[in-house]
């Protein structure tokens, strides 16, 4: 598994600092703030036991922590690896079912950047299925895979169905646990 380093933020911040601040519920996903004892009273009585953390761009939800005086921003999926396993994670945290909102212990798995890449949902184009192109000068459909940078080439077909179904094949060959077939996202 490919290595990714903790971020400046969460190297300035301990996972002893982050169980001071926050509670993880892992069946609901939600991090919640602590009562905290030194702050005044205002704080506590508007945070105190409220979910931390917003939807940043329509994805992963990001908290706002103060280190040091100066605000930081964490990823709430890689705070809950963080309370959780004791230190912050040294590799990506994918959500399984694609959906960087849902921080469900069960929904959260260590991926390397490649199977981070492979649970993903098919991209908008002429074609809606993933991994299937539509060839132009001779009107079939091609299929083709991508894993460590490594494009494979699948074949033509007369359909788009027939090169999803070759693509399904070869995802679930490939990429096991973290393939995302056009049959699994219901486009087959």
């Amino acid at each position: 598994m490919s290595k990714r380093l903790p971020t400046k933020a969460e190297l300035c911040l301990s996972v002893e600092s982050l169980r001071d601040l926050l509670t993880y519920d892992s069946l609901s996903g939600e991090l919640l703030w602590k009562h905290r004892a030194q702050a005044r009273t205002e704080w506590n009585n508007r945070y105190a036991n409220t979910v931390a953390g917003t939807i940043v761009h329509g994805e992963a939800i990001q908290v706002r922590i103060t280190v040091d005086g100066k605000p930081k921003y964490f990823r709430a999926h890689r705070i809950a690896w963080a309370l959780i396993n004791g230190a912050w994670p040294d590799h990506i945290v994918d959500h399984e079912n694609c959906d960087p909102s849902d921080n469900r212990w069960v929904n959260l798995r260590a991926a390397s950047i490649s199977e981070n890449n492979t649970n993903r949902s098919v991209l908008a184009g002429e074609v809606p299925f993933k991994g299937v192109y539509r060839i132009r000068k001779s009107g079939r459909y091609g299929a083709q895979i991508k894993k460590n940078r490594q494009h494979t080439w699948l074949g033509l077909f007369d359909t788009p169905e027939e090169a999803a179904r070759a693509y399904d094949r070869a995802a679930i060959q490939l990429h096991g646990e973290y393939a995302k077939t056009n049959s699994s996202l219901g486009l087959l």
